[in-house]
Order: C-alpha cells, then structure tokens, then sequence
C-alpha cells in the first residue's frame, strides 16, 4: 500500500505539536478485501489471535481509502529532538463479512470483504423519479384585494400543477378534489370504512409524497415621498407548498415564496396615477414568471431526500415496498444501522416496480432482527 505524504512542518518545542495531514480522502463507498495476521504460541492464544487478526483485517480495509498522518516532535532526557508519526486510517468500516479464516501452525488468518467509505451520498442523485400526490389546495384571498385576483388565485394553482407536470423528475397524481386530512388517513382502515369502500380514498404509500399548497393573497400599502408625495397599493402573493413523507404523512418540508406586485398607485397628479397604473396583463406575467423558482425549490429539495423504507422479513428474504417506480436500480445499495457494526450493508437481489428484495453483506446475520428496521438508500455501488 502507497501512501503519499503531503509536506510536513515541524515544530521545535517542549510541547508536543500535533500537525494532521490527511492524505487520501475516502469520498466514497467500496468493497475491499483484506487479509489479518496474527501470532499464537498455545491453544489457549488461539482466540485471541482471531480477534487480532480480525482487527488487522479491518484496520487494512479501513487504510485502503487513505490514511491520516500525525506527526510531533518531542524532546527526550538528552535534549534530543525525535519526530514521531501515527498512521490513522482516513476511511470508516461500513460493514464486513468473514470470507476466510484459519489457523496454521502459529498463525491465524482472517480475512474479510468490507464496505468502506462514506455512508453519505455525495450532490443529489437519491431519486431518479419523485411520486408527488397533490390534494385540495387552501386558498385565502383578502377582501381588500381587486375581485379579479379570485379567478387569479385559481389560475396560480393550475400554473404550479402545469409546471409539476413538465418536470422529468415528478409524477405528479392530482388529487385535488380531496381535502389532506392526515389525521383521519392515519386513524382509517380502509376495509371499514365507508368512504374508501364506496369512492375510494387516496393515500401515499412509503417512498412518495404527499403536497398540500396553500395560496394567499393580501393587499399592502406603501407611502413614498420624494419629490411628489404618493402611496402605492401592492398586492402580496405567497405560495406556501408542504411536503408530507408516505405512508404516515409525516412533515418533510415546507416550501414558502413571496411576492410584492404594485398594482395602483395614488399621488396628487391624477396623469402619473394613470400612467403608473400596471394593466393586467403585466401583473399576470409578473405572476407567471415568479412560479417556476417556487417549482424548482421544490423539486431540488425532494431530489435530494434519500429513500427510506421499512424492512419486512418474508420467509428467508428481506422485502420493502419500494421499486423501480422509485427511481431504485439492481445497483442500488443501502444501510441500517447494524448491532456489531455501525451499519448494516444491503444489496438489491430483486427489483419489481413497487417491491425489493435484498440481501446483507454478511449472509449469517438473523434477518428477525432486522424485521421493521428503517433503512436509506445511497448512491449506486
């Protein structure tokens, strides 16, 4: 193994000065396989010299995504000055599995496949497709407004519908004839209720989301006086977009954007109030142009939510109700946190549209324990 050991300054003092140089950064997740040596002199050493051995395989597999260096200088008995360095491996220990071990002679050997890295995803690539149900939006409108902007308000809400559905990235289900009442989707079992039986009730299931967008629009008053007194009416558009995470609805994000639009103004020329007047054409283009940033926060955000799901055991099997429809690959990976390990490593076996079943790094682990774990997806392997 080669390590390249960027310039190291030296620091002449009494007290030990500790300079860290990393060297290879790990930046992302892969499989090694090392081996770990260890010496035994009796049977009774034997148990021991696995666990050594163990911890060298791990130590080597941890080193082959980099190595942070420390290096001090010290001052012993005889005013000798001696630099010291301590190799720290730069990468974490993801999950591994034994693939070999024995015992020769005096030696013991283990070795082991390990996923080392980074358990964070790098940029925003989680998911491929974003499965957006959209219910009944909220619509407040002041009195104090023009009558005009009732039918505006409607036509803002068919705008961000529009501009969901020219996005690549989201497959948008309208549900907008159906109120989002979270509580009574979470306390309602469909097969008892009369609703769901007769006309049917929408929900999200686990990996999509669920958006609930509220418009409001009030008036706000302006007074500016420079060389003519004057006092400007704006009309305030806000859009507020909530983010809710199938199956519970549980809150992911809120995504709110505000606009100001002068629509009138009032001085003591009645000729400038005219002229500063903007028709409503122009106020209309000011809307339009506002919405696709309200649409492109959205999706930038959910493209960068990670998947997460529940892991169900199906006979000797691992499931989850997540699939190709999901944006997730036969190359596609994920962790759970691990009892042993700090993570649990799990690769796709099987991929339908709406299910996966996967498989962990280390075959002898007991999937019982892992029934109704939370695991999130990475980038590909």
């Amino acid at each position: 193994m080669t390590f390249f050991i960027g310039k190291f300054v030296k620091w002449f003092s009494i007290v030990a000065i500790v300079t860290e140089i990393s060297v290879v950064a790990a930046n992302s997740l892969e499989m090694v396989e090392t081996t770990g040596r260890a010496i035994f002199q009796t049977e009774a050493e034997k148990d021991k010299a696995r666990i050594l051995a163990l911890e060298e395989a791990l130590y080597l597999a941890a080193l082959s995504g980099g190595a942070k260096i420390d290096g001090y200088s010290s001052i012993t008995t005889n005013s000798a000055i001696s630099d010291n360095f301590v190799i720290r491996p730069a990468s974490n220990i993801v999950d591994y599995t034994i693939i070999d071990e024995s015992a020769a002679q005096e030696h013991y050997s283990v070795t082991i496949i390990a996923a080392v890295g980074s358990v964070e995803s790098k940029g925003c690539m989680y998911n491929s497709i974003v499965n957006l149900t959209s219910f009944m939006p909220k619509i407040l409108i002041s009195s104090k407004v023009p009558a005009w902007f009732q039918v505006e308000a409607k036509r803002v809400y068919t705008g961000l519908m529009e501009k969901f559905q020219e996005n690549s990235n989201i497959n948008l289900i309208n549900a907008e004839s159906e109120p989002l009442d979270i509580h009574k989707l979470n306390s309602t079992k469909d097969q008892f209720d009369y609703t769901s039986l007769t006309v049917g009730r929408t929900r999200v299931e686990v990996g999509n989301y669920a958006l609930f967008t509220q418009i409001e629009i009030k008036n706000k008053k302006s007074f500016k006086q420079d060389l003519i007194e004057a006092e400007t009416d704006f009309v305030v558009l806000e859009l507020d977009s909530k983010i809710f995470e199938g199956e519970n609805y549980a809150p992911i994000f809120t995504q709110t954007d505000t606009i100001n639009i002068p629509i009138r103004t009032q001085g003591v020329s009645r000729i400038i109030n005219i002229l500063s007047t903007p028709s409503k054409d122009s106020i209309r283009a000011e809307i339009d142009s506002f919405i696709p940033g309200h649409i492109d926060n959205i999706v930038k955000t959910l493209s960068c939510q990670p998947l997460t799901a529940k892991l169900n055991v199906e006979g000797d099997r691992l499931k989850i109700k997540l699939g190709g429809n999901h944006g997730l690959k036969k190359s596609s990976i994920a962790i759970a946190e691990g009892d042993i390990t700090p993570w649990t490593l799990l690769r796709v076996t099987e991929l339908g549209p709406n299910y996966t079943f996967l498989e962990t790094l280390d075959s002898k682990k007991d999937l019982r324990k892992m029934n109704g774990l939370k695991i999130k997806f990475l980038e590909e392997m």
